[in-house]
């Protein structure tokens, strides 16, 4: 049972792999371009440890920080696509700096405005 799928290539997706795809109607396919993958988004030094959060611990979140002050993360961005969330859910993100430094922050999916 696959829910989720990623799907790389690299020029563009061709119409027989587009109607291949179509047939896993209840798997989520990401799309990637080789080029926007050049190092995979999550196992970068330089990208913060991502932790899609339970639905309690997200409750305690939006209560704690309310749900408008919390930093956002957009469905369009290489990370989310990566770990395909819903609108509304929240990531925990640990940035390092260093060997004593950690900083905590809160991310909600949010669709890209127009």
């Amino acid at each position: 049972d696959i829910r989720h799928c990623i799907v790389m290539y690299s020029n563009k997706c061709t119409p027989t792999a587009g109607k291949d795809m179509a047939l896993y109607e209840r798997t989520a396919m990401e799309q990637f371009k080789m080029e926007q993958i050049v190092v995979c988004p999550v196992d970068s030094e330089m990208v913060p440890k991502y932790t899609l959060l339970t639905d309690d611990e997200a409750s305690t979140v939006r209560k704690r920080y309310g749900a408008q002050r919390l930093a956002k993360i957009l469905t369009t961005d290489p990370v989310q696509r990566y770990y395909n969330a819903k609108v509304g859910d929240i990531y925990r993100t640990v940035s390092r700096f260093g060997a004593m430094q950690t900083e905590i922050n809160y991310r909600v999916v949010t669709e890209p405005t127009t």
